[in-house]
Order: structure tokens, then sequence, then C-alpha cells
């Protein structure tokens, strides 16, 4: 083999592994994690009166003019169940309005689920299949709405609500909202 040749293959293969070692390096650095919300045309959220475990019942129309968080959510949905802590943890350090609504189908199975101690944001539709008119079909799903009854966000799907991106997200966009 010619001396020129040795050379080359030397180089490409030096070249290579330095392409390589950019692309690991690049791939294993932290990424900026961004929160995905799919921005709704802000319509009217639809009416949505619920029942809490203590029997007293509310609306969604009760909290005008405040920012609340509307989650759709099953004890017998896995994501839900990984889901639901972190989302739990968020509103109560951050002080959110959250309404989390079961849709199963009596409170005897969401008792079970919170060991008996079920807690205060956790609600049952009054008719059944309201998520639907929200667009949920699947759980999760979490909806922002303003404080003027308007849908602003869907969450599809489950979150990781104890992120740094997620805690990010919602003071920007909660603290936004009020705002406005």
């Amino acid at each position: 083999m010619s001396r020129r040749l040795v050379i080359g293959i030397v180089v490409l293969v030096g070249i290579q592994a330095l392409v390589l070692g950019i692309y690991l390096w690049k791939r294993s650095a932290p990424q900026p994690t961004k929160f995905a919300a799919e921005t709704l045309g802000a319509a009217s959220a639809p009416e949505l009166a619920f029942e809490r475990v203590d029997g007293s019942h509310s609306s969604l129309a009760e909290s005008r003019g405040k920012v609340v968080m509307v989650h759709f959510w099953a004890t017998w949905c896995k994501p839900c169940r990984e889901e639901l802590p972190g989302l739990l943890a968020l509103a109560n350090e951050r002080e959110l309005s959250l309404v989390a609504v079961s849709v199963d189908d009596s409170w005897e199975q969401i008792r079970t689920y919170f060991g008996g101690n079920v807690p205060s944001v956790i609600a049952r539709p009054l008719s059944p299949g309201v998520h639907r008119l929200f667009g949920a079909s699947t759980m999760p799903d979490t909806y922002l709405v303003d404080g003027n009854g308007r849908l602003t966000l869907r969450y599809a799907g489950a979150r990781d609500w104890k992120s740094e991106a997620a805690r990010s997200h919602l003071s920007r966009t909660v603290a936004e909202l009020e705002r406005h």
C-alpha cells in the first residue's frame, strides 16, 4: 500500500471519529425542553357541573374571573395514575385552580384509589360524557380555561407535571392569562 493511501485512510477515519464524537456529545447534552400545548380558538368552555367528594355541587361557570385547569382522568387509566400525583402537587404548590374530573362510574372507585382520602380538587361530572364536549377522546386530557370561561390550551395525553418545563410553562401562561 502506498504511503499516500494510508495517510488518506487515516485522515478519513479521523474525520469520521471526530464527526461521531461531536454527534454523541450533542446528543448527550441537555436539550432545552418546551412544554407542548395545543392552542385552542378561545371558544367558550362547555358547561361543566360537577360534584365534590363531600356531596357539594359546583360548576366551571362559578370560577369566572380565575384561570382554571380542567383535567379529565380515570382510576382505570394507567397514564392517568402515573400523571395525577404530579398534577395534584403542582396545583397545590402553585395555588393553581384545578378541577380533576374523574370519568369513573362511582365515588367508591375513586375513594378506593385514594385510600379513602380524596383530595378536594377531585370531582365527578353531573352529566356523563361531558369530557367529549371539551374534545377529550382519550385519557388523560387537560384544558386551561381563562377567567372569561374560554378554552385556551389543551394538554392531550399524560404529562410530566413535576418537570421544570411544566412549572415554567404554567407560571408564564397563567400569569399572562390573568393579565388579560
